[in-house]
């Protein structure tokens, strides 16, 4: 469980951006009566903590209730991740049914790297991003 004061810290940044002047400042307003001493957001931080202490990952039982079991839209939509695939054309059935098992195989060769941990990490500006989570694609 990250510090409070580094949670307030990095939601600042993240808004600054997207508010006015006027907005931003009432924000560092609440933000700071939130973080007070004593307060509530103290006050939570320790059930955070405590939760911490007890689940590998405090937050991933209520991630997946929210973001996948209690989402009422389109998961495979909204929230799934999915593949770009261009419009193809073909001229039988057999290119078709040939097509897709390329697909399959693909998917499946990818579901196999997953599964002994030999997926290359994705690099985002020099930086491999955490792929805990790789494995739940394929459910």
């Amino acid at each position: 469980v990250m510090p409070l004061k580094q949670t307030l810290d990095k939601y600042l940044l993240s808004v600054e951006p997207l508010l006015t002047s006027e907005e931003m400042i009432k924000t560092r307003k609440v933000v700071e009566e939130f973080g007070k001493p004593g307060g509530i957001g103290e006050q939570l931080q320790q059930k955070l903590m405590e939760r911490g202490k007890t689940h590998d990952n405090w937050l991933l039982d209520w991630w997946n209730e929210v973001a996948y079991l209690g989402y009422r839209d389109s998961v495979v939509i909204n929230v799934t991740p999915a593949i770009a695939y261009p419009q193809q054309r073909f001229n039988s059935q057999e290119q078709y049914i040939q097509n897709a098992a390329k697909f399959m195989f693909a998917g499946l060769k990818i579901f196999h790297l997953i599964q002994v941990e030999s997926l290359p990490p994705d690099v985002y500006r020099g930086k491999p991003y955490c792929m805990w989570q790789y494995p739940r694609l394929y459910g």
